[in-house]
């Protein structure tokens, strides 16, 4: 249970702000409140002493005080605060009526905050009586100081009032010093004091002081009527505080000022009025025009150019900004794009390189034609030409970079290779190829004939071992002299569809050997100038590469659709896919990862393609591959010649 001075010190520690409400209220009340300090911090540090006064006599004693003719007051707490207050309030010209009057609403507020504590009876009676007392004692030991002043006293008083005056004058030359214009309006909005600067932005030549000492009030509206509407909002609203920009035209010039209104803070309500602080931003906001201008020139060219562009930070890499070129290659929208790292949406295919160009950067400030792969949103790679240059951005390293795409000049380098190596296997083709297959006809026949001779069980066996490996070698030769450059093909309209059905039933046999299947998912491509062997051989080499590729179970899909004006065929396996060292080689004669594979299959289909004028692409993952050959568009005219109509390539249309 707490004990009467732990309750009379928590009251008192939990309710400062009322007691400094109540007292402020009685004041005003009795009109008090114009001889007293205007600021509610003073009337706290008065709240304040009084409470620590109190506390200091329950430390000393929680019996109630009482009044002794004999005692002496200099050494007791209570009254020792009221001869301190004595010396303060005589030096600053209160009168001991005034002292004592207000006192008593002091008095007031403390008895009233233990009336509404609501303790029981013999506290609350015990906790009034106390108080009476300290209050009591604080006005007997203001009395007696105030009785006993001497000589001295008044000349230390007289001192202490003269360091009042200089503490004003002090407070004047600060204010008269300020860089920023203030004025200080009264309640009817004239003018009460304007500092140097203000006097001399308004009123042209001016000195220090010339306002606080001139004579008469000017109102407001004489020398800032630019602010009459947004003042007269301002108080009819009653607000506390205001800030604003505005421009204006003063003295001829063209002026920006960020303009602050704020009610003087007087609790007393004797200075009532509104201070207008001028903070003059014009060579800012030329300096910031002359920014945003330059920051316009530079956003439009980066949001402009068509390559890839970024600017993020060193640090963290994160991306601050970024271009449409960069959303357009990346398949990232904006918003995506800005607040993350390369790292979170795994832009760049090696991200492991990234401290080895952090370190160039750092060390050279920019790097220059980099080849770098990205990883677009879909999982697509892109082969680009990376370059990045060291910025600051508020104070923060970061860089800006750009990325030019050359995935299509790298791949048609690879074309152009491939296409070399597969002309170059097909002079050969054509050179040799039926130099080496006359004799091995006649090698075949001459074995084919011994061995209807030789009745050898065992002779026999050999005979048609060297048949057959005569017979695969011929194959070999066939699939060779595919890839003759001069190989006349017989290309005649047809329908891919109709070629498809046509051998599906081998390739579904083919599958059914490895429990595998075929599915076809044909559209509607048009009619194509084809030669159709070709187009079955293209189709069987894809498809047996696909169910080669497959575990059990899986399923290989061939699909056609129409394509700008063309047509488009793939053949589309579930296997593992095709390891990346390998797929760059993809195409080439004579390389392979089959075990009893010539390495010719899908450079027969290449350059049946070539010969079609089409365009293979593979695009392949952990989840499978997918060959597409694409046909190119207007192949076939039709055309009416003598009143049939006829099918002809685009370049004998007769019209």
């Amino acid at each position: 249970m707490n004990s009467f001075k732990e309750h009379i010190q928590n009251l008192l520690a939990h309710k400062e702000k009322e007691l400094i409400d109540a007292v402020i209220g009685y004041a005003k009340a009795a009109n008090y409140v114009k001889y007293t300090s205007t600021l509610e911090e003073a009337w706290r540090v008065s709240i304040a002493g009084l409470t620590s006064a109190i506390i200091q006599a329950l430390n000393h004693s929680e019996e109630v005080p009482e009044l002794n003719p004999d005692e002496d007051y200099q050494e007791e707490p209570s009254a020792a605060f009221g001869i301190l207050e004595a010396r303060r309030h005589r030096s600053r010209g209160v009168t001991l009526a005034m002292f004592l009057g207000l006192m008593k609403y002091y008095r007031q507020s403390y008895l009233d905050l233990v009336n509404e504590a609501g303790w029981p009876r013999p506290l609350t009676d015990k906790a009034l009586l106390y108080l009476h007392r300290v209050f009591d004692r604080i006005e007997l030991g203001f009395c007696s100081e105030w009785n006993s002043n001497t000589q001295n006293g008044l000349l230390a008083e007289l001192q202490s009032a003269n360091r009042y005056i200089n503490e004003k004058n002090k407070y004047l030359t600060v204010f008269e010093s300020l860089s920023n214009p203030v004025v200080i309006l009264d309640e009817r909005n004239y003018i009460e004091n304007a500092n140097y600067s203000a006097s001399e932005l308004l009123l042209g030549a001016s000195v220090a002081g010339a306002v606080y000492y001139g004579k008469g009030k000017r109102h407001f509206q004489e020398l800032l009527p630019w602010l009459e509407k947004e003042l007269g909002e301002f108080i009819s609203g009653g607000y506390l505080a205001a800030v604003f920009e505005k421009e204006i035209e003063l003295n001829n010039q063209r002026k920006f000022f960020l303009i602050q209104f704020k009610q003087n803070m007087d609790i007393s309500g004797k200075f009532r009025g509104t201070i207008i602080t001028l903070n003059d931003l014009t060579v800012r906001k030329k300096v910031e025009e002359a920014l945003r201008d330059s920051e316009e020139k530079f956003a439009k060219a980066f949001h402009g150019i068509p390559i890839m562009m970024m600017v993020a930070t060193i640090d963290e890499g994160r991306y601050l900004d970024c271009n449409e070129a960069l959303c357009l290659g990346s398949g990232y929208s904006r918003a995506e794009i800005i607040g993350r790292t390369s790292r979170d949406i795994n832009l760049f295919s090696d991200f492991g390189r990234r401290p080895e160009y952090l370190k160039k950067l750092l060390k050279d400030g920019r790097i220059e034609n980099e080849e770098i792969t990205i990883r677009t949103k879909s999982g697509e790679r892109r082969d680009c030409l990376f370059w990045s240059q060291l910025i600051n951005i508020d104070r923060r390293q970061c860089h800006i970079s750009g990325m030019i795409d050359v995935t299509k000049q790298k791949r048609m380098e690879k074309e152009i290779s491939r296409l070399d190596r597969l002309n170059l296997v097909g002079e050969m083709a054509a050179s040799i190829g039926h130099e080496i297959r006359n004799p091995m006809t006649t090698i075949r026949g001459f074995l084919q004939m011994l061995g209807e001779k030789d009745v050898s069980e065992e002779n026999q066996e050999y005979y048609n071992l060297m048949i057959e490996e005569l017979d695969r070698a011929n194959s070999i030769i066939s699939d060779y002299l595919s890839m003759a450059k001069d190989k006349v093909v017989d290309r005649k309209p047809g329908y891919l569809n109709s070629i498809i059905k046509t051998i599906l039933p081998m390739l579904q046999a083919d599958a059914n050997l490895s429990d595998k299947q075929v599915k076809l998912d044909l559209g509607l491509p048009p009619k194509l100038l084809v030669d159709e062997k070709e187009i079955r051989q293209m189709i069987f080499n894809l498809a047996r590469n696909g169910l080669e590729a497959m575990q059990h179970g899986g399923t290989l899909t061939i699909r056609t659709r129409a394509y700008n004006g063309g047509a488009v065929l793939e053949v589309e396996d579930e296997g593992c896919g095709i390891p990346p060292e390998i797929l760059e080689k993809i195409g080439t004669p004579f390389h392979t990862t089959k075990e009893n594979g010539t390495g010719l299959g899908l450079a027969v289909c290449y350059s049946i393609a070539n010969r079609h004028d089409a365009k293979m692409e593979v695009d392949t993952g952990s989840g499978g591959t997918k060959v597409k050959v694409k046909f190119n568009s207007n192949r076939i005219i039709t055309t009416t010649i003598n009143g049939k109509e006829r099918t002809c390539p685009k370049m004998f249309n007769p019209s």
